[in-house]
């Protein structure tokens, strides 16, 4: 804990010999700072999907974690493991510091589990950028408590995407880094489910103002999100923001040759790609792999409007054809 005298605990044993932590000093005591790092943590096991302290069984866990600030708008992106392994992670606000000082966030896992967390905090997140922006504080959660990591891997002064031309250009700038050995860059359509994107070398260590740059060619159409992932050299991970921007293709992703009734797709990608083809009544009328630069050819389908969806890892796309 911060300090010793900060908070008290009772510990009580429930049945599966889990414990209940109830926190007892009042948050006014608490000394306030800018960071939205959580304090403690308290877990409960209801009776939920399955009989609470029956070994085996699965049950439902809320686990509830304090956190001290001043100012709003602030986010921590929590995650929860059970016996080690990971079974929850959300980003959790925006949170207020004048008014609401607990945050719940419920799971299953197996009844009995030994629970412990980790959070990541930031402090200038946004509704539409949640868990994104500056990383001011990390830590992990055990016994009740959360500890604060002593020192930052690296200091995040910003991360930011901004559509240039056909491509997206992500730029971020550190003002302090410690066995820093690389970044990964992810990305993701829907802020939730990351795929790799790139990796980039790391200074070291240094102070100062250090800046980084890195382009997407093949951006997806729509909601782009990429998370920025710090490497230590010992090979720990840390994740230091995620920024968002919302990109529309510009150059063709095919052609339509009306003569042969087919599309043909731009060669400018590298995975194959899975086309889709819905009509105005929501009848999926083809839906095959192709590789770019190829020919889908239409001859068999009767005239009309149709929905073309192209997907693969680099970009998703959809577009209306109006076929002859």
């Amino acid at each position: 804990m911060r300090s010793s005298d900060r908070l008290r605990w009772l510990a009580s044993g429930i049945s599966g010999g889990l414990m209940l932590l109830f926190q007892l000093t009042p948050s006014f005591l608490f000394s306030q700072n800018s960071c939205p790092n959580p304090d403690s943590f308290s877990t409960v096991c209801v009776d939920g999907t399955g009989t609470c302290g029956v070994p085996g069984n699965t049950c439902e866990y809320t686990t509830t974690f304090l956190t001290d600030f001043t100012g709003n708008n602030k986010y921590a992106r929590i995650t929860i493991y059970a016996n080690g392994s990971q079974v929850f992670q959300e980003c959790v606000g925006p949170m207020d510091g004048s008014s609401t000082p607990s945050y719940s966030v419920t799971y299953n896992a197996v009844c009995g589990a030994t629970i412990t967390g980790s959070y990541d905090a930031y402090t200038n997140s946004s509704g539409q950028n949640p868990c994104g922006g500056t990383t001011c504080d990390f830590g992990s959660c055990a016994n009740g408590e959360c500890q604060s990591s002593t020192i930052l891997p690296i200091s995040l002064v910003s991360f930011d995407a901004v559509n240039k031309g056909d491509q997206i250009l992500l730029s971020w700038v550190t003002s302090y880094e410690q066995n820093n050995d690389h970044f990964i860059v992810e990305r993701s359509q829907n802020g939730s489910e990351w795929q790799y994107f790139e990796s980039i070398n790391g200074i070291g260590s240094a102070e100062g103002l250090s800046q980084y740059s890195l382009a997407d060619a093949l951006p997806f159409s729509g909601a782009n999100y990429y998370r920025l992932l710090q490497v230590d050299q010992d090979g720990s991970r840390h994740i230091s923001g995620i920024t968002y921007v919302h990109y529309e293709h510009t150059g063709s992703i095919f052609t339509f040759d009306s003569e042969s009734k087919s599309l043909l797709l731009a060669e400018s990608f590298n995975t194959p790609i899975i086309a889709t083809l819905v009509s105005m009544q929501g009848m999926i009328v083809l839906r095959n792999s192709y590789a770019p630069g190829e020919s889908i050819v239409l001859d068999h389908l009767i005239s009309g409007i149709y929905l073309v969806h192209l997907q693969n890892s680099e970009m998703s796309y959809s577009q209306k054809l109006v076929l002859p």
